[in-house]
């Protein structure tokens, strides 16, 4: 690893010369020099380098090559490390895009972010440290994370984020040369779909591998995600429309929000399943790194007037002012923990309750919205009904109305025609109803007794017995579990490397509900299992899954890119804007906010919630 650490000078030092002279080959030469640093610490995963400190705390022989990867962005200074490389591409793609008369002052705050991100790794996260002497073997991941969801859902997380600076940096570049700082629809849809895919990876593998019982309970670092995302969505519907000021700050809040969100996870100053331990000079260094950031970026603002764009629909606009205010409620939440803890306070997560109530009036914006934009007029309201209907109605108010506008939005989305959301739309309606279904989510702890059927979650329970397996690195009981006319196999997993117990679940599934399963303790002859009935968690995993393809799809359809997509990155006209429908984009999104800030809080204040958040208030 001797070559790492003058590769990790070599990004510094050429981010550093891209900033002073901004062109683009020492950006690029910058990101090589990254990547290559990056490589050089992959390498030392894949040979198990016990002589490395970073590579000894989070791999360990005995694991798959791709686990083993997996452990690059296991802790600080790895992950940091891919995030800055991350952030240099983007830096670069954000050049590149630009128009030649901006390109210069985008490569300079893209070189000047990247620069901040790789003097951080180097001060005061350097992942090359070796050790006096070789450990034997290594630690291991935590053994939640020795998962194959490790492998796709943090790169995918980071693509997403990082991919939001690439509008922010573009329209960044614009607003120091007074342009008007207008983008085309890709450059926030490829990153939304990457992010949105991030988001339900990581809810699904909370779900079937942490065995507290939800998918979602307002964690401070999962909350900064969907921030993002919320405000890229309203960029997204807003990107050619308000005064050139108002057009800027909306690319840019995305990006601002991509590096709170990435600092919120390494500050330490908040609890959290996610966060990357409590070393103080990465928490100074992250912070002056957010703060600098986020001044350099919104900074250029300033250099614009307000003259106005091309108008958009009411629908549209309204849809912009649902999705912000829905990130803006979402943010206040997250952060707030973050300040409170800054000045001496509790660093407790804010539970769902909060989310819940606070969105109310954004669901009901959404639905009118969403009902608007029918041109039929009653076919939203009756997709309104019939997904209220799908429900239960268990799941209170709230839920109803969350599902009210998902349906609403997949009815006007289908009676919309031709439209370039449609899919997004659609998808986007699944995922509320979903959620509000999961609200109606039910936990029973129960003790069954060896042969003896028992009643829980409206299923015919028997436990058949338990079973201990030693294996290398831990051992396991396996319980076996007759669930109506299936057999489960919930276990408990104590973990030697580590001195940690871990529930492995298992599922009874179907299209309207779920049952999973949780193993407490016990034995041969009797044991104590959580049961947790989840209705309707299908739509969600479904809805995202459209959704993610939705907004991707339009940039392979025929209205792509083409030949003429450069000219239309430059184009201002009032004709490139008509491309869209008066019920396109800004169709649900706006109506579905409501929905994707509820949505979690429907989550985040469903019974599996409160174990992941411990003290929510």
């Amino acid at each position: 690893m001797g070559l790492g650490p003058p590769l990790l000078w070599a990004f510094v030092l050429f981010a550093a010369l891209a900033v002073l002279i901004p062109r683009m080959r020492f950006l690029l030469l910058s990101v090589v020099a990254g990547s290559a640093a990056l490589g050089r610490l992959a390498a030392a995963f894949l040979a198990n380098d016990w002589s490395s400190e970073y590579v000894a705390d989070n791999s360990r022989s005995g694991l798959s090559p791709l686990i083993r990867m997996a452990g690059l962005w296991a802790g600080p200074e790895g992950s940091l490390l891919l995030f800055a490389v991350m952030v240099a591409v983007a830096a670069a793609v954000g050049g590149y895009l630009s128009p030649a008369a901006n390109r210069r002052a985008t490569v300079r705050l893209g070189a000047g972010v990247t620069f901040g991100f790789a003097t951080v790794v180097l001060a005061a996260a350097p992942p090359f440290v070796r050790l006096p002497i070789p450990a034997i073997d290594g630690l291991g991941l935590q053994p939640v994370l020795e998962h194959p969801a490790m492998v796709w859902h943090p790169p995918l997380l980071y693509s997403g984020l990082v991919g939001l600076l690439v509008p922010a940096f573009m329209a960044a570049g614009k607003a120091i040369g007074g342009a008007r700082p207008a983008l085309p629809r890709y450059v926030f849809a490829i990153p939304l779909a990457l992010l949105g895919a991030g988001l339900a990876t990581g809810a699904r593998w909370a779900h079937v591998e942490l065995g507290w019982g939800g998918y979602w309970a307002w964690d401070p670092i999962e909350s900064a995600g969907l921030v993002a995302w919320l405000v890229g969505a309203a960029a997204l519907h807003l990107r050619r429309s308000g005064s050139d000021r108002q057009l800027a700050l909306f690319c840019i809040v995305p990006g601002v929000a991509t590096i709170w969100a990435t600092t919120l996870t390494r500050v330490g100053l908040i609890g959290s399943v996610h966060s990357f331990g409590n070393s103080p000079s990465l928490r100074v260094g992250m912070l002056i790194l957010a703060a600098a950031g986020t001044a350099a970026l919104l900074g250029p603002v300033a250099f614009l007037g307000a003259s106005s764009g091309v108008g958009e629909t009411s629908n549209r606009r309204w849809a912009t002012a649902i999705l912000f205010g829905a990130g803006v409620v979402v943010a206040l939440g997250t952060y707030e923990p973050l300040v409170e803890a800054a000045i001496g306070g509790d660093t407790v997560a804010i539970a769902g309750r909060y989310f819940s109530r606070t969105t109310w009036p954004l669901v009901v914006l959404g639905g009118i919205v969403a009902v608007r934009a029918d041109r039929a007029g009653w076919l939203a309201a009756a997709g309104a009904a019939a997904a209220v209907l799908i429900v239960p109605w268990s799941a209170g108010a709230f839920a109803l109305a969350v599902a009210a506008v998902g349906g609403a939005v997949i009815a006007s989305s289908l009676g919309a025609g031709r439209q370039r959301g449609r899919l997004a739309h659609i998808g986007l309606g699944i995922l509320l109803i979903g959620v509000a279904g999961t609200m109606a989510a039910t936990v029973e702890r129960v003790i069954l007794y060896r042969d003896i059927p028992a009643q829980a979650a409206g299923l015919e329970l028997t436990h058949r017995g338990m079973e201990l397996v030693e294996r290398d690195v831990a051992s396991e009981a396996i319980a076996t579990v007759d669930v109506g006319d299936q057999r489960l196999q919930p276990s408990l997993v104590q973990h030697t490397l580590r001195g940690i117990a871990t529930a492995e679940v298992a599922t009874r599934m179907s299209l309207m509900s779920e049952v999973q399963l949780v193993l407490l303790n016990g034995g041969d002859e009797s044991a104590s299992y959580r049961v947790v009935h989840t209705p309707r968690l299908m739509f969600v995993w479904l809805g995202a899954a459209v959704m993610v393809v939705g907004l991707v799809f339009p940039q392979f359809g025929r209205r792509r890119l083409r030949a003429k997509s450069r000219l239309t990155v430059e184009s201002e006209s009032a004709s490139v804007s008509g491309l869209e429908s008066a019920s396109g984009d800004g169709l649900v999104l706006g109506g579905a906010v409501g929905g994707a800030a509820a949505g979690g809080a429907v989550v985040g204040g469903s019974p599996g919630g409160a174990d992941l958040t411990e003290g929510s208030r």
